[in-house]
């Protein structure tokens, strides 16, 4: 029976190429259209769940008001985290890291301007899911002036050869030796460092500055604890280390401060929400807009619901042509069920065509 409906179908196909040709292509092009749309949205919406811990990462933001001016940024200061790592038994974990641009990367005759070298803690790895390729997690950062370094940068630097132990000058001045390579990182990620080098025996990593802003703060809650427990205890915090430094800096005590205006506060931003919610411009990536992804998500259900009526109003317009072939079918003997079948057979073919079409496009784009 099936081979039956499928000699039917082919000859039907080639009997009528302009027709096949238009209902094939146009179901493809619909199919393609809608998946690669949905693709690009599912993309978005995924940003940075990648993480193990995606569900209990935080960034430390920063809100002040100076002047009657607001600043709103997602880089704090050097000693917070470690702060937040002795004095918060509710924080399993918190790393920090600055993103260094336009460094110029040396080795041996090969030289580079980068746009994504980082420092960052030894702990980077205990928070952020970056798989090994070669060396471990454990020790990659220890040592001051180590470096690792994603797969693409690798390759660009040492091709084949296994960079575990060799030397990148960093502005022709201070050699980072390399202690690991990682996976890439996602395009889904809201940070995209090439080169992680150890912020140990760096000047950042023991200033003891509360308003020297200059790194990005992230924090692993432990298990029971939620963002509120932790933003309810950063105005005796600040007070504690801010208040001090400003009354250094400004001369003022910190109530005196507050009274006059002024704000300075730190607050929580899970991590998987970034991409959407965070629009300062000192964030590593450019944001996204939840508005979009509805649009084009409505917009993707309107082409495939496109292609569908313009399918179904093909076959529609074929069928008076068809008509004579039906009653032929039924002289011969062909019950309704069969008649049915051979044209829900059809379709189906058509589509699964089309389908297979729709994938070879999405693979060229």
């Amino acid at each position: 029976m099936i081979k039956i409906f499928l000699k039917s179908t082919i000859r039907n196909l080639l009997q009528n190429k302009f027709y096949s040709i238009i209902n094939i292509v146009g179901l493809a092009i619909g199919i393609t259209a809608t998946v690669l749309i949905m693709l690009y949205v599912q993309s978005e919406l995924s940003y940075d769940r990648y993480h193990e811990k995606s569900s209990s990462i935080y960034r430390v933001n920063l809100f002040a008001v100076l002047s009657d001016n607001e600043f709103d940024s997602p880089v704090t200061c050097p000693p917070l985290a470690k702060v937040l790592e002795e004095e918060f038994p509710e924080v399993e974990t918190a790393v920090r890291f600055a993103n260094f641009t336009q460094p110029v990367i040396r080795y041996e005759e090969d030289v580079f301007s980068e746009t994504n070298w980082f420092f960052t803690d030894p702990d980077f790895f205990d928070v952020f899911t970056a798989p090994f390729i070669l060396g471990n997690a454990e020790d990659a950062l220890v040592q001051p002036y180590s470096v690792v370094l994603t797969e693409l940068t690798a390759q660009k630097y040492f091709g084949n050869e296994n960079p575990i132990g060799k030397s990148l000058r960093w502005d022709n001045d201070q050699q980072y030796v390399v202690t690991g390579v990682i996976r890439n990182f996602p395009q889904n990620s809201h940070f995209k460092p090439d080169f992680l080098a150890s912020l140990v025996g760096q000047p950042l990593d023991k200033d003891p500055q509360w308003i020297n802003n200059q790194l990005y703060t992230y924090l692993v809650l432990k298990e029971g604890y939620s963002m509120q427990d932790i933003e309810t205890k950063f105005p005796d915090l600040v007070r504690k280390y801010v208040g001090p430094q400003v009354k250094q800096g400004l001369g003022v005590s910190y109530d005196d401060f507050l009274a006059g205006g002024a704000k300075y506060d730190f607050y929580l931003q899970p991590l998987t929400d970034i991409h959407f919610e965070s629009k300062s411009t000192a964030n590593l990536e450019p944001g996204g807009n939840k508005s979009y992804m509805i649009i084009f998500s409505i917009i993707a259900i309107f082409i495939m619901a496109i292609a569908c009526i313009n399918f179904m109003n093909l076959a529609t317009a074929r069928s008076a042509k068809r008509a004579k072939e039906v009653g032929i079918r039924k002289t011969s003997g062909s019950n309704r069920g069969f008649l049915i079948s051979q044209f829900l057979s059809e379709s189906v073919i058509i589509t699964f065509i089309s389908m297979v079409l729709a994938m070879v496009l999405i693979k060229l784009f």
